[in-house]
């Protein structure tokens, strides 16, 4: 049985989406069953930030809008940004501290231990009350 390439689109945006085939009806030679959403009309080559879309008798070509660039952060999401970064690593370093008192480790690792959380607390303490 005979066939033939289709091109198929999407049946809501109606844009390009390969190649298919139409096999020869049985019942009437030289026509050939062309799957929904399909036609024989080969589309054009889309250029560069271009999209082929079915334009219901020919296939046309659109430009591909650009995203939106995404907006500069606020000062109040750069703020709290900082603030969850300060946050994490006040839990890594309660962890730390933990695991050296849980080990016995010398006094002048926790002290260590103990200020860098101090540091981290009073950088915390100035973000909140900003």
């Amino acid at each position: 049985m005979r066939s033939i390439t289709v091109y198929a689109y999407d049946p809501t945006a109606k844009e390009y989406r390969g190649t298919a085939e139409a096999t020869e009806d049985p019942k009437h030679p030289g026509r050939y069953l062309v799957p929904a959403f399909a036609t024989e009309i080969e589309p054009p080559e889309p250029g560069e930030n271009q999209k082929v879309v079915w334009g219901g008798h020919a296939w046309q070509l659109e430009d591909i809008p650009q995203p939106e660039p995404e907006p500069e952060p606020t000062e109040e999401e750069l703020r709290q940004q900082e603030v969850w970064q300060l946050e994490g690593c006040l839990a890594e370093r309660y962890s730390a501290h933990s695991k050296l008192l849980a080990t016995g480790a010398p006094q002048t690792e926790i002290d260590e231990c103990r200020a860098e959380i101090q540091m981290i607390l009073d950088a915390l303490e100035v973000l909140y009350n900003a």
